[in-house]
This record gives C-alpha cells, sequence and structure tokens, in this order.
C-alpha cells in the first residue's frame, strides 16, 4: 500500500552507487519488514536513512508501528462456526449472477 507523500521524496533520493535510498513508494512496501526487524542491514540502514530525511514517511512509519501495536493485544475472536459456509455460498450466488463476456 502506497502512502500519500507530501515530501519531495516520491522522487529518488541522491544515490551512490553503492547505497541507494529507497522513495517513498519503496518504503510503503518495506515498512513490515522494518518494523519487525526482517531487513538486511543495508536495506535497513537506507530504509532508516530515508526516515531520517522524510518527515511523510516517519508519520506513515509510527502510524503502522502505534497500529500493531493496539491490535497486537486485542484477543482473538473464533469466527462464527458456519461463516465458511455462509462466505462460500455468498462468492457462488455473486459469480453466478456476473454477467460472462465473449469468450
Amino acid at each position: 500500500m502506497y502512502h500519500a507523500c507530501e515530501s519531495d521524496v516520491t522522487r529518488p533520493l541522491p544515490r551512490t552507487d553503492e547505497a541507494p535510498i529507497p522513495t517513498c513508494r519503496d518504503m510503503s512496501e518495506l515498512v513490515t519488514d522494518y518494523l519487525d526487524g526482517a531487513l538486511p542491514l543495508r536495506a535497513r540502514l537506507e530504509a532508516r536513512m530515508h526516515l531520517f530525511l522524510c518527515t511523510a514517511c516517519q508519520r506513515y512509519f509510527e502510524q503502522i508501528r502505534q497500529t500493531v501495536r493496539l491490535l497486537g493485544g486485542a484477543p482473538l475472536v473464533a469466527p462464527a462456526a458456519d461463516i465458511e459456509r455462509r462466505l462460500l455460498s455468498q462468492v457462488g450466488d455473486a459469480l453466478a449472477q456476473k454477467p460472462r463476456g465473449p469468450r
């Protein structure tokens, strides 16, 4: 998911031959791995450089961090026993009503 960015970082930031700095679009794809600590060192450092320069991405990452923290404490609720049957029935009904185009 790409977030709206108010900064100039929607264009590539200054790059060196060895250390490209990701764009805001790149950062929106890295957010989960970054927050989970799953990025390789180099990618993590490049992302940190972007975050240092981009206040829009700083806000976006903080919003995601808070969302994960808040949802992480939410109890898991088991779905109703017949939910799968009802869902599949609704999908089947919707597919049956969809007009088919020429083949």
